[in-house]
């Protein structure tokens, strides 16, 4: 028969001998759950975690020798197995070992202490019933320390301390326990007494039994008790009241016992201890020297005596119940449906449930909370979920139900690490993955002590064990019983805080980069990793700089592939300011099925303390969007948010508010619904007020006092905020809040300070704002660089194809053969396809143009002959084809328009010639095409913004600088009536086509609004008189982002000097530009009335009309003009040499102004004659003369 053998080490004075206990398997032979300890070994970085835990393995003859974390015999611990856990002597990821003590089974597991590495120890404490916390008998209580305990709380882990290190100089364990209590809030006290300090620190005072012990032998393995030393006999009664004390206030039998005045045995202390402890309501304190071989052997006793068994932990699952019949098959009576009705989706939690209700008979198992975490990720969204006990007795006779709390690469395949909580698991057992309902057999069944595995044949509640061949994920819940949709708790994942851009030195390493990526991110859920396609590059994401280069350094040793990180980048993360309500309204019928849906509501932010959650909640009334399409609404919010509207980064911490909205019992789907929740969210964008947020860190350093002045001089220069100083002997440490954007760097410049001395920590805090300076320069720094890779993209011409156009006019009867060559580039997510067709039995060749926007279809045509035929068009149908004469509408172009006779009422028997132009009624464009037609161009980068006195750094192509305290005085009468009032507005000045000769005048009513860019600066031979001569030529955009533009070009001697000339002019010659609407009038006018052109030189520009939500089309020049006219909708075509920047911006701005050339129908209306401000206003002109 299979045995389970259960090896003790015994310390017996000199040498420890073993023995071995054999129980075989069978009912009476499996160890009992009150012979379990599963516990973690937790704490902040250095403070002896992975040295605790060799001592722990020597003394209970798990190893026969101990190892130093960075010992001279290059060994290293037995958890740090890891070569690169040994090179650098910190822990990486977290190991798990067993030993027996006392009879007892006690599994481990050893945590990382650094914060880069936080979900090993998150996913460590989420498994165990019991963790023992660590603390620096010097530090005491640090910035990890705050982390790892709000880790215990999140999980309800009881646990205990124990202050290490007492042996160090300045070791204090009374400032720790003091520490632990106004830092921490904890309810403690000493269970030991340290005799002697640091050098002469010799053994421990037990209090609880009142003797002291004595660690003899070489390895400290014998322990000898003896008496108190006489000076220390009073303070031990004191400590031991002090003890008592503490924990009467938490439990009730020992505090009747206090009440009484009755001195309580040590056993009655030591259960009062107990039941205190698995409550949550005091925590004892050992104390001792792991690196001195003190004080290991009492805190084992301390877990065997205080942490909980398996039995005595409460864990729940998540179990969805049918909400009409009872699991005991009874219905269940109104009362109880509609309590039933009110509980929500959420996570089982683990230990104890304060809000329980009652429940039905036959339900005695479930338990109803009020609790509520994160979503269930393996039921359904319907029905509703209760919270089932799990019975953790060690036997087959309750189905098997297991967590998979890790994951790791071995020899022979993926090693999944389970914590078992029902039933039993053996090999050949066949286990279902809640989440993807895959039913997978156990093939092998090991035990892990370190790196090592030791192979059992079966595993039952509260054991931790290992499987390999399971294709899963971290958190995902296994169980026996496919016909329960039963899930565990899921694992909190932190979100990554730091990213950096990485690749492989030598491209045949790629495959082998692929396959570590593919690994680390499975193993790791805080490393991530998505490719840029931007800037063309992967990015990986993590908590830190040490994890990331962790991973580097790994994917060199295991793989054998050497890569090159990038600095590192700060997640920024976007969010709204104030509420901002949206009514988007989205239709597309054409016939047949179309789309159709609208939504109406608000979007408002969260409390800073949830500024990285999306929330969305449906406050809709009636069915006038129905349940259905909730899910799809929600996830078209959630989608629009990966990208926010100032520099790109996630939107976070706002909430999305449905209050109404509408549908169409046959246009209406969940495409449809994506869509109007994505371009709702494409408004707020718009019109709301966001702000850019960072994250901030706790940063703790430590220096000699002699440093101090120098510390905090560098952390004020990284804009900390300081929280508290302390004074430990001849050590400073400040406690302050730094943004991580601030602190990179700072170890080194620490060093150098403190002549390498000096240590500090770091550890995620919140969220908070940017500051606005900072802000301005990202939205710069961001459209920069998405204006250098637009560059970059448009001149690239990816691909050619063979497509075969088959268009069948009823007229003819003729079957048109088309091959078709397509040249595609990318440019921001969108597909830019321009189409040479050349047609069989036509008179002349056209072009064609098509594009493809993110509403998934194809706006566009082909261009048709001198006689007007209508050769093909590409739409959301597909395909769309006419007659001789005859236009197509929304197949191939336009909502409402379309070429030909009558077709969708555009222009009766125009057809298209050449290159004439047309649109239908509204001013929708309906197509376009024109004989040899090549459309590209290439646009100069952004520079910085600078004002006419001054020089500043703005959002859009840069903030003008303040203007100086000279006062204006104008000149001319248009001045003089702009500054006294008479004239309050640039249309009324374009009303009567007044000349403005004075640029003040442009900044005295556009004022702050106005915004300029340096499009371009470039140098030019000019001839003089003294000889050839370089000049400076400099392009300047200026606008208001709402409806006026203007374009200035300067040459002169300085650079400067051409700016301002240029500003000058470009204010000059602002414009106006008229909006107008594609389909139908939704909103603010969003795109150019109507098709326009300009040219300069041999550059020909066209904008057409485009679709709410397309957005831009354009090159990086013409898209900058247009959006700071105030157009967010466009498409543009030029041909030509448009590589020259300047005439392909005069071109642009040609036909920005050409659309106050066209009136669409609604300004067909009479305009009512008035007199030229010069006459009306002639009496103050001719009073207030101009002064020489």
């Amino acid at each position: 028969m299979n045995c389970i053998v259960k090896t003790i080490q015994c310390a017996l004075f000199k040498r420890a001998q073993k023995f071995q206990l054999r129980y075989f398997c069978g009912e009476a032979e499996i160890i009992p759950s009150e012979k379990i300890r599963n516990i973690g070994i937790s704490a902040h970085i250095d403070s002896g975690k992975t040295t605790v835990t060799e001592r722990i393995l020597y003394y209970a003859g798990r190893i026969k020798e101990m190892h130093e974390v960075k010992g001279k015999d290059q060994v290293g611990a037995t958890m740090d197995f890891m070569e690169l856990e040994r090179q650098r002597g910190i822990t990486i990821q977290s190991a798990a070992t067993y030993v027996h003590w006392k009879n007892v089974m006690v599994n481990i597991i050893d945590t990382p202490g650094h914060v880069d590495f936080t979900v090993e120890v998150e996913r460590a404490l989420r498994v165990l019933d019991g963790a023992v916390l660590i603390l620096c008998g010097v530090a005491g209580v640090q910035s990890q320390t705050f982390t790892v305990y709000r880790q215990i709380n999140r999980y309800n882990v009881p646990f205990i301390a124990f202050v290490n290190k007492l042996d160090r100089q300045n070791a204090n364990a009374h400032r720790v326990l003091n520490s632990m209590r106004q830092r921490l809030g904890l309810n403690t006290a000493f269970l030991h007494l340290p005799i002697g300090t640091e050098n002469n620190f010799s053994g421990l005072v037990d209090i609880i039994n009142q003797h002291a012990l004595f660690f003899d032998g070489p390895q400290g393995e014998i322990i000898r008790k003896d008496e108190i030393p006489k000076e220390m006999r009073a303070e031990s009664q004191d400590r031991l009241f002090e003890l008592i004390e503490h924990v009467s206030n938490v439990d009730d039998t020992l505090g009747d016992l206090f009440l009484l005045e009755k001195k309580p045995t040590a056993d009655q202390l030591r259960a009062a201890i107990r039941r205190a402890v698995l409550g949550r309501k005091f925590i004892p304190v050992c104390l001792g020297s792991a690196l001195k071989n003190k004080g290991v052997q009492p805190l084992l006793d301390a877990i065997i005596d205080y942490l909980p068994n398996p039995s005595e932990v409460e864990n729940l699952a998540n179990v969805e119940i049918d909400m009409n019949v009872s699991s005991a098959g009874c219905s269940r009576t109104s009362n109880e449906s509609r309590c039933l009705s009110q509980i929500r989706l959420h996570c089982g939690l683990k230990k104890h449930c304060a809000h329980s209700m009652a429940v039905t008979p036959g339900m005695e198992n479930l338990a109803i909370t009020g609790s509520v975490t994160t979503s269930l990720h393996s039921i359904s969204r319907l029905g509703h979920v209760v919270q089932e006990r799990l019975d953790p007795s060690r036997t087959d006779q309750k189905p098997f139900v297991g967590l998979a709390f890790k994951l790791e690469a071995g020899k022979f395949g993926q090693l999944t690490y389970f914590r078992i909580y029902q039933g039993r698991m053996g090999r050949g057992s066949a286990i279902v993955n809640s989440r993807t309902w895959k039913r997978t057999r156990v093939q092998r069944l090991v035990r892990m002590h370190a790196n090592r595995m030791e192979d059992i044949e079966e595993a039952y509640a509260g054991d931790i064990c290992a499987t390999f061949g399971l294709e899963c994920a971290s958190g995902d819940t296994f169980l026996s019983d496919a016909s329960r949709k039963l899930a565990l708790e899921n694992i909190y994942v932190p979100k990554p805080v730091v990213s950096m851009a990485i690749k492989p030195k030598a491209k045949k390493d790629a495959d082998n980069f692929l396959k570590a990526l593919n690994r680390f991110c499975k193993e790791d859920p805080t490393f991530h990793r998505e490719y840029n396609v931007e800037a063309k590059e992967v990015i990986v994401s993590g908590m830190g700089e040490l994890q990331l280069e962790v991973y580097a350094q790994r994917m060199k040793a295991e793989y054998n592939c050497e890569v090159e990180l990038g600095k590192p980048k700060v997640a920024f993360r976007e969010t709204l300011t104030e509420k901002c309500a949206f009514d988007y309204w989205h239709r597309k019928q054409t016939g047949g099925h179309g789309q159709y849906g609208r939504v109406i509501g608000v979007c408002e932010p969260l409390p800073p303390n949830q500024n990285l959650d999306l929330i969305f909640t449906d406050e809709c009334i009636g069915t006038n969007v129905p349940k259905q399409f909730m899910p799809a609404i929600d996830k078209g919010f959630r989608e629009a948010c990966q990208k926010g509207p100032l520099i790109g980064a996630p939107v976070t911490g706002i909430r999305f508010r449905l209050k109404d909205g509408a549908h169409h019992i046959v246009d209406s789907s969940e495409i449809a619904f994506i869509l109007t929740a994505k371009y709702a969210m494409n408004d707020v964008f718009s019109d709301g007020r966001w702000h850019i947020i960072e994250p901030v860190m706790k940063v703790e350093a430590t220096c000699p006092t002699e440093f101090q002045g120098s510390v905090m001089a560098a952390l004020s220069k990284r804009q900390a905020v300081i929280i508290s100083t302390d004074l430990i002997e001849n050590f400073f440490s400040v406690v302050c809040e730094a943004p991580l954007n601030c602190m990179f760097g700072f170890v080194t410049e620490l060093r150098s300070l403190t002549e390498g001395k000096g240590e500090y920590s770091m550890e995620y805090s919140r969220y908070a704002p940017l500051k606005p300076e900072i802000a301005e320069q990202l939205i710069s720094e961001s459209s920069r660089a998405q204006s250098e890779v637009s560059n970059r993209t448009s001149k690239r011409l990816k691909g050619t194809c063979y497509f075969e156009c088959f268009a069948r006019c009823p007229s003819f009867q003729l079957l048109i053969n088309t091959p078709l060559y397509l040249f595609a580039h990318i440019c921001r997510q969108r597909l830019v396809i321009f189409i040479l067709c050349i047609l069989r039995k036509t008179p002349t060749k056209s072009l064609g143009y098509i594009h493809m926007t993110d509403r998934g279809g194809f706006h566009g045509g082909f261009g048709t002959s001198a006689f007007g035929e209508a050769t093909a068009g590409f739409g959301d149908a597909g395909a769309g084809f006419g007659d001789p004469g005859v236009g197509f509408g929304e197949a191939g172009f336009g909502s409402a328009g379309g070429f030909g006779d009558s077709a969708g009422g555009g222009f009766s028997g125009s057809g298209f010639r050449g290159g004439s132009f047309a649109y239908s009624r509204g001013g929708s464009s309906a197509g376009f095409g024109r004989p040899s037609f090549y459309g590209s161009g290439r646009g100069g980068r952004g520079g910085r913004g600078r004002g006419s006195r001054g020089r500043g750094r703005g959002g859009r192509g840069g903030a003008r600088g303040k203007e100086g305290a000279k006062e204006w005085i104008p000149v001319t009468k248009l001045g003089r009536l702009v500054k006294d009032g008479k004239i309050k507005s640039l249309e009324e000045i374009y009303l009567h086509s007044l000349p403005i000769k004075e640029f003040e005048i442009i900044d005295f009513l556009l004022g702050e609004q106005l915004k300029d860019d340096v499009l371009k600066i470039m140098p030019v031979q000019k001839q003089t008189r003294a000889g050839q001569r370089t000049r400076f030529k400099a392009f300047v955009a200026i606008g208001d982002y709402n409806g006026h533009v203007g374009l200035g070009v300067k040459c002169s001697k300085e650079v400067a000097t051409a700016i301002r000339g240029a500003i000058i002019a470009a204010k000059l010659s602002v414009i106006p530009v008229r909006r107008g609407y594609w389909g139908n009038k939704i909103g603010k006018p969003h795109t150019v009335p109507c098709k326009v052109t300009g040219k300069c030189g041999s550059v020909l520009v066209r904008l057409i009309p485009a679709p709410k939500g397309t957005g831009i089309v354009s090159a990086p020049v013409p898209k900058k003009l247009l959006q700071m006219a105030g157009i967010d909708d466009c498409y543009t075509c030029a041909k030509g040499s448009t590589g020259t920047l300047g005439n392909f911006a005069k071109a642009t701005y040609a036909a920005i102004a050409a659309t106050y050339s066209y009136l669409t129908p609604d300004l067909w209306k009479g305009t009512a004659l008035s007199r030229s401000p010069y006459q009306a206003f002639a009496e103050f002109l001719k009073s207030n003369p101009l002064s020489v």
